[in-house]
């Protein structure tokens, strides 16, 4: 299928799917009688309706991401260097309007030119001019708009520093970022296969996304028997890490920057062809679109169709409960509808009350989940985590006293705000894993609770994994409407993450700064009292998050780890609680229903049948959303 026919189905699928997920949320909320929707249901609405995708471009330093991301451009824009150039997450977005400007962490913005690009964004010019200074703001990442003619709409590409660089700060910038992607390119080249440490990154890059384009730069570079040598031996290592996952081994798409760079400068058309194509550019922009498409067009749409179809199984279930009581002998379907609901009362007590073993088995999820921030912890603070090592190569780097007087000032306040964000990044992946497990507990408590079901459930429903769901949560899409259709007890435990790190900077303030007081030592020794302050300071840190105050019962980490916990425990007695009065609620509807005059449920036979036929429709219109899902899913 071409790309012409590809686009206008996906953009049909989620314009209707956007449209059925309304109409069936406003006809639900329209009548009492009627299942609630899920929190869930909220979330996939949110998911499907947001326009933006982000595809981030990462690999190992030196292998040519920036001069890849210039070349389809077609011209200079993000700042490339023999060395490790690339200092900061440049995000790219396809605009008629040229502009550029930094993005500070705390929301604010600061238009620059693009000669000003290299200076912000280049570690090269970093280390030639130092690092510049923003009153104390930290850049969250440089905003590009630019003509890039390739990017759909919405679609936007992130450039983020090298793996395995010197500055392991960049490491963890990119990991980061990935942890939010809708697709990955992951860029190689032919020098050495794939190493140990790109291994790693893969899988965590699978554990949130399936959908990673490989590309192999710098063919240019090397005699086409190097570049087929390393091609092998890279698709053998991919094929070994995707069948341990039983996935089929991914294809690698091998590309020339600067031809294609040439092409784009190229006047003559006939020139311009030729590069273009002798570029490989073309192959792998066809897989870019399918790798684009596949996560624009399936990921979020799967979300939404088995969301929007299980819920309307449950209201057909009610419809079809209610027109029985209108027809019938009231007394035999009043013991009918009892013993029914009797009978799920008990099965959902027997599955998921406190003693049973499904409660005991996802409380035991749950509880490795909360008490893995630990570890995290340890691994912020660690000498071979990324802020030690990133500030000891700062130290390590400095030349005059200037330099040194001028990172001792500097340094508190910025270790803090890297010790907040990282301990941010470690809750917000903990709580959206909890968010999972519980919205795993939500669906089966409701298969329960509606166990004659039928249609959906046998049919090809898209099937959405754990760490799909997870990577949802974690966008901040389920979280606020899930906890807010259970009382709000997990936003207790996430109002943990906006503590600030209270008295630590004025602490290490102390600790570098006081150092140089009154001293004129040199350069050297400063260093090595800066080393040791550095060493003093993170250990100060992990106290602060690890060690229990005296008269607190839990540590920093330790009561966010057991809040979290009691958290989603009581979660799970009120889903239990709320599907219990639900079924009660349902059983007095039909009671009421089955005990009417005999006119009067005529009537209501006929309400309900009108009813029934609208929603029959609204079935029919899902069901082909997911023949039209199933199709494209094919085509790619």
């Amino acid at each position: 299928m071409k790309w012409k026919d590809i686009e206008p189905k996906i953009q049909n699928l989620q314009k209707n799917l956007q449209s059925e997920m309304q109409w069936v949320k406003e006809h639900s909320l329209a009548n009492d009688k009627f299942p609630k929707l899920n929190a869930t249901y909220d979330a996939a609405m949110k998911i499907l309706n947001n326009s933006e995708y982000e595809v981030v471009v990462c690999g190992e330093v030196k292998k040519g991401k920036s001069s890849l991301l210039n070349a389809i451009i077609g011209k200079e824009i993000l700042p490339v260097d023999s060395n490790i150039a690339t200092s900061q997450v440049f995000h790219i977005t396809n605009s008629e309007a040229e502009s550029f400007e930094i993005v500070f962490t705390d929301g604010s913005h600061m238009s620059i030119s693009q000669e000003q690009l290299r200076r912000y964004g280049s570690q090269v010019d970093v280390e030639l001019k130092g690092e510049p200074s923003f009153n104390g703001r930290t850049i969250s990442f440089i905003q590009v708009n630019t003509h890039a003619e390739f990017l759909p709409k919405g679609v936007n590409i992130v450039d983020t520093p090298g793996l395995g660089s010197l500055y392991k700060s960049h490491e963890w910038i990119t990991q980061n970022y990935v942890s939010h992607a809708s697709a990955v390119v992951f860029v190689l080249d032919p020098e050495k296969p794939i190493v140990k440490q790109e291994e790693l990154f893969i899988n965590k890059v699978l554990d949130v996304t399936p959908y990673i384009l490989f590309v192999m730069t710098k063919i240019d570079l090397y005699t086409p028997d190097k570049v087929k040598e390393q091609l092998e031996r890279d698709r053998d290592i991919l094929k070994d890490i995707y069948g341990k996952r039983n996935l089929p081994a991914p294809q690698i798409c091998p590309v020339s920057s600067m031809t294609l760079m040439d092409a784009a400068t190229e006047d003559d058309s006939d020139f311009k062809q030729a590069n273009y194509e002798e570029s490989l550019f073309p192959k792998m922009k066809d897989n870019l679109m399918i790798t684009i498409y596949r996560a624009v067009g399936l990921l979020r749409s799967g979300i939404a169709l088995s969301e929007t179809a299980n819920h309307i199984n449950k209201v057909n279930n009610v419809i079809v409960d209610i027109i029985k009581s209108t027809v019938e002998d009231s007394q035999k379907l009043q013991k009918e509808f009892e013993g029914k609901k009797t009978r799920l009362h008990e099965r959902l007590q027997k599955e998921w009350g406190e003693e049973s073993s499904r409660f005991t088995s996802k409380m035991n999820d749950i509880t490795a989940i909360c008490n893995s921030v630990t570890n995290r912890v340890q691994q912020i603070t660690s000498s071979t985590g990324s802020i030690y090592t990133q500030y000891l190569h700062k130290i390590d780097n400095l030349k005059n006293m200037d330099e040194v007087r001028c990172l001792g000032q500097s340094m508190p306040e910025d270790i803090k705000n890297d010790v907040e964000s990282q301990w941010r990044n470690i809750t917000n992946e903990i709580s959206g894993r909890v968010e999972a497990v519980l919205s795993e507990v939500q669906a089966e408590m409701d298969h329960v609770m509606y166990e004659d079901i039928s249609g959906y459930y046998t049919m090809d429903m898209p099937k959405n994994s754990m760490n799909e769901k997870f990577n949802a949560f974690r966008t901040g899409f389920f979280s606020a409407s899930l906890v807010g259709s259970i009382g709000g007890t997990i936003l207790g435990a996430m109002g943990l993450l906006a503590i600030p790190v209270v008295g630590w900077g004025l602490a290490i303030g102390a600790a570098v700064v006081g150092l140089f007081t009154g001293r004129e030592a040199l350069v050297d020794r400063n260093k090595q009292n800066m080393r040791q302050g550095l060493s003093r300071l993170m250990g100060d840190i992990n106290s602060a998050l690890l060690n229990v105050k005296p008269g607190e019962r839990y540590s920093m980490a330790g009561k966010f780890a057991v809040e979290l916990k009691q958290s989603a425990e009581k979660c799970l007695k009120q889903m239990l609680d709320e599907r219990k009065k639900q079924m009660q609620r349902e059983l007095d509807s039909l009671l009421e229903h089955s005990k009417l005059e005999a006119e009067k449920r005529k009537q209501e036979n006929t309400i309900w049948t009108q009813i029934k036929s609208e929603w029959d429709a609204e079935t029919s219109k899902v069901k082909n959303l997911i023949s039209l899902r199933k199709e494209i899913a094919e085509s790619l």
